[in-house]
């Protein structure tokens, strides 16, 4: 099967320009992943990934881009995939993960603090749910976008309050048993 789509995914190779060479730009105009010094198939693993989400094979786009990342730790649109791939996947810990590396490659990103925010929610970490949306929110000039994350933070905020009279009772921290199998 991976023959298969290999062979696939470099016919596919016209679809995804920006990908062919790795080359891509993060929002301070930053090139990263250029062609220059990388190894045979690096662009075949990077089609592989976007081939994989395609098909809905979420597991192989986790597979093909950490050897993206093996070989360009800081490939943006292997870590956006990859990040992707592991919410499908229901690996919401992974998506924090991902999402913070990619904060820290490109902080002003308002969409990779909603995204982190989403993993967190379906976590039941309400508190830094919430962080997040208000960082992209404050982040963002799109109003589309922020009309979008203020309705998350909107349903976090009501679930807080509605948790509230249990955490005074308790003193626990505002998390929930969403997404948690016992």
């Amino acid at each position: 099967m991976k023959a298969r789509n290999a062979k696939i995914c470099c016919t596919e190779a016209a679809k995804f320009p920006d990908t062919v060479s790795g080359e891509r730009s993060n929002q301070a105009g930053v090139r990263t992943g250029s062609a220059m010094g990388r190894p045979a198939g690096f662009g075949a693993h990077k089609l592989g990934a976007e081939f994989s989400m395609q098909v809905y094979d979420w597991e192989g786009a986790v597979e093909s881009c950490q050897l993206v990342l093996r070989d360009d730790p800081d490939h943006l649109g292997a870590l956006e995939t990859l990040a992707q791939a592991q919410w499908f996947c229901g690996q919401y810990q992974a998506v924090i993960a991902t999402t913070s590396r990619l904060l820290r490659l490109n902080p002003s990103e308002p969409g990779y603090r909603y995204t982190r925010g989403m993993a967190h929610l379906s976590r039941g970490e309400l508190s830094r749910a919430k962080e997040d949306f208000v960082a992209a929110i404050s982040q963002s000039q799109d109003e589309g976008f922020r009309r979008q994350v203020g309705h998350s933070l909107a349903a976090v905020e009501q679930w807080m309050m509605d948790l509230a009279p249990q955490r005074s009772r308790f003193g626990q921290p505002f998390t929930s048993n969403l997404g948690r199998i016992s």
